[in-house]
């Protein structure tokens, strides 16, 4: 295939850029070198804009944008796509991108939209940070206000199959605060406690079985949950006992 000369993007009418990656000044005709980068990966040029500021530009980059070498983004199958902010989007499928381009060394490509890596929160659950730098918005949370409609304006979303980190829509529910609570009883945690009054509890345990009651849960629901006697539940509900544990999140 013949070799094709395009403007550097950016520097149009100053530098030319050839299809098998040299750079040349349009002015002199001379052809730069390029430096390799061990630290990056790649090759750089060494460019001069109009006003004469130099600046360091990759060269699979420059072949990028200026040739428009773009990739279409690669969607899941039926994935669809809702914006939460400017320049953030959540998918159907719990995955978030942002419009950021991602350039491809090897092709010399690029794509408009980079993949965001959600966070676990130490309990499960995928968040991301905010567009603003401040706090942190949870990606189940951000999916089913995008996909799922809540006439009834419920506060909580509930994962179906009790995993965390599965945000598909499918898997996803609008549900009361109670609701929810009950769910995590059936579905989440196994209960570690034994059928007395000193029955043994980590800090999770205890701050599930303070919401439950505390969102309406009755405690035999509770008790059997977890294997506990009527008086460790309420002893917990009035934070008799667990005070160390109840004082991490109350």
């Amino acid at each position: 295939m013949a070799e094709k000369w395009v403007d550097v993007k950016g520097y149009e009418g100053i530098y030319l850029v050839s299809s098998k990656g040299e750079i040349k000044q349009v002015k002199t005709g001379r052809i730069l070198k390029a430096t390799y980068r061990k630290q990056s990966g790649c090759y750089v040029y060494g460019l001069q804009d109009k006003n004469g500021n130099w600046k360091q530009v990759q060269k699979h980059i420059v072949l990028a944008d200026s040739f428009n070498n773009e990739q279409e983004f690669r969607n899941l199958k039926n994935e669809k796509w809702a914006a939460v902010s400017d320049d953030v989007q959540v998918s159907s499928y719990g995955r978030l991108r942002t419009k950021r381009k991602t350039y491809d060394k090897k092709n010399c490509s690029f794509c408009k939209y980079r993949l965001l890596t959600p966070s676990d929160n130490g309990k499960g659950y995928l968040s991301v940070k905010n567009s603003t730098g401040k706090g942190t918005s949870y990606v189940h949370r951000l999916v089913a206000t995008a996909f799922i409609p809540n006439p009834k304006n419920l506060p909580e979303v509930n994962h179906k199959d009790g995993n965390k980190s599965n945000n598909k829509v499918s898997n996803l529910e609008w549900i009361s605060r109670k609701g929810n609570t009950k769910h995590a009883l059936d579905t989440g945690l196994m209960p570690s406690g034994v059928k007395n009054w000193n029955a043994n509890l980590n800090d999770e345990q205890v701050r599930l079985i303070y919401e439950a009651y505390h969102a309406g849960v009755s405690s035999t629901v509770i008790m059997k949950a977890f294997g506990i006697t009527r008086h460790c539940v309420l002893d917990i509900a009035n934070k008799k006992r667990y005070k160390s544990s109840l004082s991490k999140f109350l």
